[in-house]
């Protein structure tokens, strides 16, 4: 899975989450999807210096814990498109101090 592979490859430059947003699109009077943007950095994160941004589009069982601190993430993306979920391609994990983890339709990087 290639793109799992390269934001594996550069977590190892970008290890700080600098930003965490998600988002909703609405059709109509419905809520159609909700996606995810991470954007990462390297130490200190507070120049302004080059960012990782990852979107994350059509995430499903959004799970969040404490991602108020200052440690590096590590996360795992994994193929799941043979569940045969609906609409639902990667499960997404943070290893490391299990901040968050959720599924997704699609992966973007910037």
């Amino acid at each position: 899975m290639k793109i799992a592979h390269e934001i594996y490859e550069k977590q190892k430059i970008y290890k700080y989450i600098n930003e965490f947003l998600v988002s909703r699109e609405f059709n109509g009077d419905k809520c159609s999807r909700y996606d995810l943007t991470i954007v990462l950095k390297d130490f200190p994160c507070w120049e302004e210096s080059e960012k990782l941004t990852i979107n994350f589009l059509g995430i499903k069982d959004l799970k969040l814990n404490n991602i108020e601190n200052l440690f590096q993430v590590c996360f795992n993306i994994n193929d799941i498109s043979e569940w045969q979920l609906e609409k639902l391609k990667y499960s997404v994990k943070e290893n490391e101090n299990n901040m968050f983890s959720f599924m997704c339709n699609d992966i973007k990087i910037s």
